[in-house]
C-alpha cells in the first residue's frame, strides 16, 4: 500500500450470488397487483401453437432453401 492510501475494505462479487441490494431489483417482478397494460394475450389453441411455432418455420425454411437451390449460379458438375 502507497503512503497516504487508505485501506478498503475487499468487496468481490461473484457470478451467481446475490445481496439485499440486488433483490430490490427483482421485487417488481414478484408484485401481486397488476399494472396498467399488464393484461396478458389470450391463450392460443393448440393448433394456432403447433402452426406458428412448428409449422411457420418449417415453410420457412423450405422456402428460403427451395430459393436457394433455384437461384444458385454455380456450375453443375
Amino acid at each position: 500500500m502507497h503512503r497516504g492510501q487508505e485501506e478498503r475494505p475487499a468487496r468481490r462479487r461473484r457470478r451467481g450470488r446475490y445481496d439485499a441490494d440486488d433483490a430490490a431489483h427483482v421485487v417488481p417482478a414478484l408484485a401481486l397487483t397488476r399494472d396498467d397494460g399488464d393484461d396478458p394475450a389470450p391463450k392460443l389453441e393448440v393448433v394456432e401453437t403447433l402452426g406458428l411455432f412448428v409449422a411457420a418455420p418449417l415453410v420457412l425454411f423450405l422456402v428460403i432453401t427451395g430459393l436457394v437451390m433455384v437461384l444458385d449460379k454455380s456450375k453443375k458438375a
